[in-house]
């Protein structure tokens, strides 16, 4: 496990999991935005760890130029992404875009703390909650009338 050197932003996600993002990740500034009414000055030990430099994988597998992989790690070759689980935390490096790596760690993380997540819309009525499941994916447009 590599130590924390450069300022980094800090996640904690209703309690469960603490996400800690570092501030020059090109990452950073989108991360910042999709989790920002989870953002805390509190520090600690982080569960999901979000930077930019891979880590080494030494003698890891390749399957053709998809992807490496170890026992605890997978590195997608075409997106530059890397995920590390090991007993303690989950670790996320890509110098890109990695919205789309973290949303399903962030999922499967909570899950194993006894929450999940869903992409819904709620509302209330009659004093009960109602949740809405939304369909992922990007938002599809009907063509205006001809």
């Amino acid at each position: 496990m590599r130590t924390w050197q450069s300022k980094a932003l800090h996640f904690d996600i209703h309690g469960r999991i603490t996400i800690r993002v570092d501030a020059k990740a090109p990452s950073a500034t989108q991360l910042q935005s999709m989790l920002a009414c989870f953002a805390t000055d509190t520090e600690r030990s982080a569960d999901i760890v979000v930077d930019a430099g891979p880590e080494p994988m030494p003698d890891a597998g390749l399957l053709e130029h998809e992807l490496a992989y170890t026992g605890n790690s997978v590195r997608f070759q075409a997106d530059r992404v890397q995920i590390v689980r090991d007993a303690e935390q989950w670790r996320i490096h890509g110098p890109g875009e990695l919205l789309t790596s973290v949303v399903p760690v962030l999922d499967v993380a909570m899950v194993g703390r006894g929450a999940g997540m869903i992409h819904a819309a709620t509302m209330a009525y009659r004093g009960h909650a109602i949740a809405l499941p939304a369909a992922g994916g990007p938002v599809r447009r009907a063509p205006p009338p001809s």
